[in-house]
């Protein structure tokens, strides 16, 4: 309180630091989860994919062949193909133009395990109709039922919306039976994606074992876990994003450290023939370090507030902005508090050592 303005500059610093860890952290969880955005809206106990499958933008292909072979094997109930494609939309209301990933499926096939597009699905009876998704990027403009929309050269009706987000595979998501999928020229002999449902009491590992030891060696059978551990490992730890979003956690805390390092060593300096007074008079070096510790703690805590607060809102942002929620989770609000907590006590012991180890004559 003695120095209102300086306090107020030093705790603007430790806050953008706050910030700046909560901000990484949220980036680096929301690459994790979205990773399987897409396939978790659908219903299936395996996964068929190419041998080639790199992405869902770079999946290959599966030969349908294949999945009739899988819908004859013991312990499985049903095989749905699933067609997917990148493709360009241009929007009759503005004219804006955006790519977007078509999902083309069976109507009456069990594809999906979200109730909201299964409740939608009946619409997609009539040709040239889809459903989209609400969640889709700023740059698609307002998404609205009725909308009209060309999709790779035809107009296509939004007869639905749902709501999902594409993650880091698609800006957007528009759902069309594979008839509409067919006549907007996009061929159906081959699937994308092969979803593979399982007889009650089915072990899931035997079942993959014994397709994948009986099918051909240019096809691939997940089980759920497998598939959504590969997507996960693949966007956080192959693809650049991943490994920007890792190093941008460790820089958020080492520059939250400096910070707070900096606050309390520069608060010191500025206080030293007061410390020395203390030492003077006889109060001990473990009396002076927890003097220094409150005054860090207590400069934490109140950045950590207001740095919560400042989350709050850029996570707002963010959810609007990607498509996709950024909730503030209880486990991440309490490992940023305990971290800032563990660098303010780091950091003052780190600006005492100076004061320590020094007579107080010479701080004078």
């Amino acid at each position: 309180m003695h120095n209102k303005f300086r306090t107020l500059l030093a705790l603007s610093a430790i806050t953008f630091a706050v910030v700046l860890i909560f901000m990484q952290l949220a980036l680096f969880e929301t690459c994790e989860s979205s990773a399987n955005v897409v396939t978790d809206m659908f219903d299936y106990d395996l996964l068929l994919t190419s041998s080639q499958y790199y992405n869902l933008q770079q999946p290959g292909e599966v030969d349908l062949s294949r999945l009739y072979q899988v819908r004859s094997a013991p312990g499985v109930a049903t095989v749905c193909p699933v067609y997917l494609s990148m493709v360009p939309r241009r929007s009759v209301d503005d004219g804006s133009r955006s790519i977007l990933m078509m999902i083309g499926l069976a109507p009456k096939d069990p594809v999906f395990a979200k109730q909201e597009v299964v409740a939608l699905l009946p619409r997609l009876q009539r040709t040239d109709t889809a459903l989209m998704d609400r969640r889709s990027l700023a740059n698609f403009g307002t998404i609205r039922e009725g909308q009209v929309a060309e999709i790779a050269g035809r107009r296509v009706e939004v007869a639905g919306l749902f709501s999902n987000g594409g993650g880091m595979s698609a800006g957007s998501l528009l759902i069309v039976s594979d008839r509409t999928f067919s006549h907007l020229g996009l061929p159906l002999n081959s699937a994308t994606l092969g979803l593979i449902k399982l007889q009650p009491g089915t072990d899931p590992a035997t079942v993959a074992g014994a397709l994948q030891h009986r099918l051909p060696q240019d096809v691939t059978v997940w089980q759920r876990r497998d598939y959504r551990n590969r997507e996960v490992s693949y966007w956080v730890w192959v693809k650049p994003i991943g490994v920007m979003f890792r190093s941008g956690v460790f820089i958020g805390v080492v520059v939250g450290a400096v910070i707070l390092y900096q606050v309390l060593a520069t608060d010191i300096s500025n206080r030293l023939r007061e410390y020395a007074t203390m030492k003077a008079m006889g109060y001990s070096d473990g009396s002076i370090k927890r003097t220094v510790f409150q005054q860090g703690i207590l400069y934490a805590l109140a950045s950590y507030l207001a740095g919560l607060l400042g989350a709050f809102g850029l996570y707002w942002l963010m959810s609007v902005n990607i498509g996709m929620p950024v909730p503030m989770t209880a486990a991440r609000a309490s490992f940023v508090l305990g971290l800032v907590l563990m660098l303010s006590v780091c950091s003052g012991a780190l600006a005492l050592r100076k004061l320590t180890a020094a007579n107080p004559a010479d701080l004078f």
